[in-house]
């Protein structure tokens, strides 16, 4: 039989596809349309749940070791800075993120949190990873129920059904959940994976020139992305040459055959169809497709090489990727303080080392201690559960010979380059596995349930559902409180750079801070857009700007002045957080508070508003001994922080003998509502013997008000402890605090 022969038995089958044949009548095909519009329908049901489950959950917040360095913040400055990521990169992952986030601020506006944002481009690529699982669980159960020989009319469980558990349970697994809801890669790689299985599987079943061609892009994407998913390259690579190629369109017998298959996907009953076409069949040919069915795809006459006008097309579109490392390469020529710590004589070194990926590679552990850690193999059954990993392995084989090798190759690869890298991140490494295995419990799944008589389906159909219910159940609520990511009473990394600019310092002051609070700042005015104008110096920087005029250190950062910025300063408060300091005595107030004179509150101008603020309504001067002078008050209440602030400006009548402390209360009546201490003025730094006459220094305290308090007075007391243990007072001020 010829060409012209197949090519009328393939228009049978277009035919028996619109139900106009009684091989395949109008209401089969009726409800294989139905079927498809389920599964899809269902596929977007799951998707949506997860939607709601990873914004729920989503990360918004940042913990204090996380500013410090890690995965989680080097990806997040480098999608909002357009920077080069970990090594190698991440060119094309990086340049996606930088996307998504201006896409987000264009939608939410530059005040939003920046945080939920970058996180949800993780979920992103987290909900393509759930959609092409489930597209895979069910060609796998297709797939699995077609080698039984089962049509399908003694079916029990509906494919979406199993694939929409076994694609739940993977989106519950903790590492899953955890990396869809915060800054990091990891789900897009296991959406790479699942992108080169289902196109691998397509080929297989199509054997269409762009599957390949998609499987040769993928492979680029793969050297522009995280190498490690090419552990999967050698068993695809084998999976795809020993099979060949189908014959080209045209060749003889294709067009029939290549017509049933488009057919057979249209009505979604390829067993129907493929009887409907041997049936069309002279007697003796219609072995050759029964064979093709066998083996997971109905064509059979097959080239066992790819051609060479084919070779051109893969070349190109595995390298087409590898452009985006131009990306990485302008980034590091045009702002070299990108590069990290190391010295290179040229761009084009650095480079090479950069993409060479040293430092993951110095991760490694090449030898045979230990052999095992707490960790691994461990977290791998942890992860899946005893259950999940043995039917996953075991599911795989009733997946076909060459899919279950192909499987099992990669799985194998995966688990030796995570032996290796034992020591490192290999939990991180191993995810797409788990996929892998997902796909597996989900054949297996099938396999059960075609392996029992019809009559009893029921009740074994019942069994595998509540399994898989209860997988889903227990992986979920296991992994909820680790993944869950928003709120967490621990994400305080940011409040030390909001209690910097809750005092609002004015523009270009420089801050000397401790680290954890100049990597506070720094995300603030560089990722959130906060006081941008603002600058963390170092205690080299801070000792070259301070001759030249006040610098601003925080009060963590006060005790470190002496001796890494200048031993000789002169400190004044600017608010709760930051106190000026410099170097030559003051007589009005420097930049940021008002002149002592001025008792009237000025509204102030910055990042974070004072919701409750005033000056104290006290005489304009009041005297300490004839040593001090109490200048002026104000009080107002720290957003940051929601202490109530009260600032005091002190003037030196003349220069202090003695070292005077500060007590300050707050009084509500007659009754002491909240009383602070300090040994000397402006936070215990600047004790009052090193007053000059004249100088007038402002000096901070800040009051936790209880719940249900309203002080109204304000007592302030200047003592010094004596020689015996007792307390002399210099003198005890009363004043009223401005009504809230």
């Amino acid at each position: 039989m010829r060409g012209a022969d197949y090519s009328a038995a393939g228009v049978s089958c277009q035919l028996a596809a619109r139900g106009q044949v009684a091989n395949l009548p109008l209401s089969r095909y009726s409800r294989g349309v139905t079927s498809s519009r389920t599964n899809w329908l269902a596929g977007a049901a799951l998707l949506v749940v997860f939607v709601a489950l990873y914004l729920f959950t989503l990360d918004n917040g940042l913990r204090p070791g996380e500013l410090a360095g890690g995965d989680l913040i080097t990806h997040q400055y480098a999608q909002v800075q357009g920077r080069p990521s970990n090594a190698p990169g991440y060119p094309l992952y990086t340049m996606g993120g930088w996307l998504w986030f201006r896409a987000g601020r264009a939608l939410l506006g530059a005040g939003a949190n920046p945080i939920p944002i970058l996180s949800s481009y993780s979920t992103l690529w987290a909900l393509v990873a759930l959609a092409l699982l489930y597209a895979i669980c069910l060609e796998a159960i297709g797939q699995v129920r077609r080698r039984a020989g089962d049509a399908g009319d003694g079916r029990v469980l509906p494919g979406w059904a199993l694939a929409a558990l076994v694609t739940a349970f993977y989106g519950v697994t903790y590492f899953f959940w955890y990396y869809a809801v915060t800054s990091e890669q990891y789900t897009s790689s296991v959406a790479w994976t699942l992108a080169v299985v289902l196109l691998a599987f397509r080929w297989e079943r199509g054997g269409r020139d762009r599957a390949l061609v998609g499987l040769a892009f993928l492979m680029g994407v793969g050297l522009a992305h995280q190498v490690t998913v090419l552990a999967m390259a050698p068993p695809l690579a084998w999976f795809v040459l020993s099979r060949g190629l189908p014959a080209r369109e045209g060749d003889e017998g294709s067009e029939g055959v290549l017509r049933l298959h488009s057919a057979a996907r249209t009505t979604g009953r390829l067993r129907s169809a493929q009887d409907a076409f041997k049936a069309s069949l002279p007697a003796g040919t219609s072995d050759t497709a029964t064979q093709g069915e066998r083996d997971g795809s109905i064509l059979s006459r097959r080239r066992s090489a790819i051609p060479a006008r084919l070779w051109p097309a893969l070349l190109l579109a595995a390298a087409l990727p590898l452009l985006s490392y131009l990306f990485i390469y302008m980034g590091g020529a045009q702002h070299p303080e990108w590069r990290g710590a190391g010295e290179w004589s040229s761009t084009a070194q650095w480079f090479l080392s950069f993409i060479s990926t040293g430092q993951g590679r110095g991760e490694l552990t090449w030898s045979l201690t230990p052999f095992l850690t707490a960790e691994f193999p461990a977290l791998i059954w942890r992860e899946m559960t005893w259950p999940g990993l043995l039917g996953g392995l075991a599911g795989i084989a009733a997946l076909g010979r060459r899919r279950a090798l192909f499987f099992y190759a990669t799985i194998a690869i995966y688990v030796a380059f995570c032996w290796i890298d034992r020591l490192g991140n290999w939990y991180q490494v191993i995810m797409p596995v788990y996929a892998l295995l997902a796909i597996g419990l989900a054949g297996g799944a099938a396999w059960l349930e075609g392996r029992a008589p019809r009559a009893v389906r029921p009740l074994v159909a019942a069994p595998i559902v509540l399994a898989l219910v209860a997988l889903v159940a227990y992986r979920g609520v296991a992994s909820y409180e680790g993944a869950d990511a928003s709120d967490r009473s621990d994400d305080t990394g940011l409040a030390p750079g909001w209690a910097i600019l809750a005092d609002d310092p004015p523009a270009g002051t420089p801050i000397f801070a401790t680290q954890e609070e100049a990597l506070s700042l720094q995300y603030l005015a560089q990722i959130w857009g906060r006081r941008p104008d603002l600058v963390a110096v170092d205690s080299r920087a801070a000792r070259a700007r301070i001759a030249d005029g006040p610098i601003a250190v925080t009060r963590a950062a006060l005790p470190l002045v002496p001796a890494e910025v200048h031993g000789d300063s002169r400190y004044s408060a600017l608010g709760q957080t930051l106190t000026w300091v410099y170097l030559a005595p003051r007589t009005e107030l420097p930049p940021g508070l008002a002149p002592p004179q001025a008792l009237e509150p000025e509204p102030r101008q910055g990042s974070v508003p004072a919701p409750r603020q005033g000056s104290v309504p006290a005489p304009r001067h009041v005297d300490f001994g004839g040593v001090i002078r109490l200048a002026g008050a104000q009080v107002a209440a720290n957003e940051a922080t929601g202490d109530l602030v009260v600032t005091l400006v002190w003037q030196a009548l003349v220069a202090p003998a003695e070292d005077w402390s500060v007590s300050v209360r707050l009084t509500q009546g007659d009754a002491e509502v909240i009383q602070v201490d300090h040994v000397h003025p402006v936070a215990g730094a600047y004790p009052t013997s090193h007053w000059a006459a004249g100088e007038v220094v402002a000096d901070a305290y800040a009051f936790a008000v209880p719940p249900g308090a309203a002080p109204d007075g304000l007592t302030v007391i200047l003592y010094r402890r004596l020689a015996d243990g007792s307390f002399a007072n210099l003198d005890v001020a009363r004043l009223p605090l401005p009504a809230p």
